[in-house]
């Protein structure tokens, strides 16, 4: 597994003692146009082709590792989940620009995450051998917490900060839990709400949190579905961003969404939850049924392994 930056998917493959790397192709996608070409062959050098008979791409920015396996003779598999049509960094050189954008319509082959994905790269990767292989859920939250334990939320912090100022009395009442990516010092706190106090986050290096009553989703479509998805999958009722890949996998129940980077309304939903939380659980529960039919691992991921053989295969 090859990688950009450090954190928790790389801590699960070494875990199961797969062999990682980190790579930085800054250079690379910072270069002039007399540099690209140098830059892109350097980061080439320093990863292991000689042994892999395919090479998978998760992140467009990461089309690099498209043209570096194409120029070698490895077919290429873009798994791509963008639900906007893919653009190179216009501040990128004009050769970068070339390079990433002929690297992404020459993959060998290309896994969609979503519908909205696909329509939305119709027009670059149309005519490329294609599959639809939705986001499947990895529950790690536990089991629903009962409707009258203590509460714990998933939430952005600005959801959180406006809470603690308009509604004291009820934040007081839950803790708020953050995960990977976000570090909170005392300092950041004070500059926020001097009355917070550090212990009232929770920081965790994944989204795990027992006992969460809770998930306050993605405030962006930018921002990572994941947790939201193993949520649903595991009854805990949410609250995301509303956007045409949110409805596509969660449905078209209104009160499962809210204008995107609204945190004001996320706030909302918390004080809503606060009034008839026997509601948001029957709400959840339905959602759980929906979701463990169409996102079980164990139907998609053999789907998403026979692409990938399929694409090795053309190696010989």
């Amino acid at each position: 597994m090859v990688s950009t930056e450090d954190g928790p998917l790389r801590d699960a493959f070494f875990t199961v003692g797969a062999e990682t790397l980190i790579v930085n192709p800054t250079t690379f996608l910072t270069a002039g146009d007399d540099a690209a070409v140098c830059e892109l062959q350097q980061l080439g050098r320093a990863i292991r082709w000689d042994h892999l008979d395919a090479v998978a791409v998760f992140d467009p920015w990461c089309g690099w590792a498209l043209a570096l396996a194409a120029a070698r003779g490895i077919p290429t598999l873009f798994d791509c989940g963008a639900t906007e049509p893919l653009r190179p960094d216009p501040t990128a050189g004009a050769e970068v620009r070339r390079s990433l954008t002929a690297a992404w319509a020459g993959a060998t082959a290309v896994c969609f995450t979503s519908q909205t994905a696909a329509r939305a790269q119709s027009s670059m990767l149309f005519g490329r051998p294609a599959a639809i292989v939705p986001f499947w859920f990895a529950p790690a939250f536990g089991e629903p917490t009962p409707v009258d334990a203590p509460r714990l939320a998933h939430a952005p912090l600005r959801a959180v900060n406006w809470l603690r100022r308009r509604h004291p009395d009820v934040a007081a009442r839950w803790q708020f839990a953050q995960g990977p990516g976000t570090t909170v010092t005392a300092d950041q706190l004070a500059r926020l709400d001097e009355a917070w106090a550090e212990s009232d986050l929770v920081s965790a290096a994944d989204w795990r949190a027992p006992g969460l009553s809770l998930h306050l989703g993605a405030m962006f479509e930018r921002e990572p579905l994941r947790p939201s998805l193993d949520a649903a999958a595991t009854g805990i009722p949410l609250v995301v961003a509303r956007s045409a890949l949110t409805k596509e996998i969660f449905g078209d129940e209104p009160s499962l969404f809210c204008a995107e980077g609204n945190a004001m309304a996320l706030a909302h939903a918390l004080l809503a939850y606060e009034a008839l939380p026997e509601r948001f659980h029957r709400r959840a529960a339905l959602l759980r049924d929906r979701i463990r039919a169409a996102h079980d691992p164990r139907a998609l991921l053999p789907r998403w392994t026979e692409l990938l053989n399929t694409v090795a295969a053309a190696r010989g």
